[in-house]
């Protein structure tokens, strides 16, 4: 993992929260980590990304590209991938869903661990919002095929 400190950076907290959640992620899948490079940064000058809610979309989209999937454009997921593989929840989720609708994306995945605090009743109906609990349901979920799916339509004789 290399993370480049220009022309943004990511803090030492969302650096080790991405490197784990990438690593969790390929585990719950069965992916090995050993060939990859991974080089992260952040395209705006003077802007840090702090916390761990960005950690399940990067790992999410470092697995499909190790899959030779696509995240398509305007699906994004909030949230962290635990050590069991699982999605965990992150804060402000209904701050969030609507900053991805004012950005006019598609779809939200979130983890189906909502706090208590947050009220999935409030959120937006105008942008599809799509709780998930494991690794392999949030990477279907951004990808649209599953992993199994995946696997036996490769294995299959043409």
């Amino acid at each position: 993992m290399h993370f480049h400190t220009t022309p943004g950076r990511f803090s030492r907290m969302a650096q080790t929260s991405i490197e784990q959640g990438i690593r969790r992620s390929a585990r719950s899948l069965g992916i090995s980590t050993d060939s990859w490079t991974v080089e992260l940064s952040v395209p705006y000058a003077g802007m840090t990304i702090y916390g761990n809610s960005v950690s399940g979309m990067v790992s999410l989209s470092v697995v499909a590209m190790a899959q030779g999937k696509t995240v398509p454009t305007g699906y994004v997921l909030t949230g962290t991938v635990t050590p069991d593989g699982e999605i965990g929840p992150v804060g402000s989720v209904p701050l969030k869903v609507q900053a991805a609708r004012a950005a006019k994306l598609r779809r939200v995945v979130v983890s189906k661990q909502l706090p208590a605090t947050e009220n999935a009743g409030n959120l937006p109906v105008s942008i599809q919002v799509s709780p998930v609990q494991s690794v392999p349901e949030a990477l279907d979920a951004l990808t649209g095929s599953s992993p199994m799916e995946s696997a036996i339509t490769e294995a299959a004789p043409r």
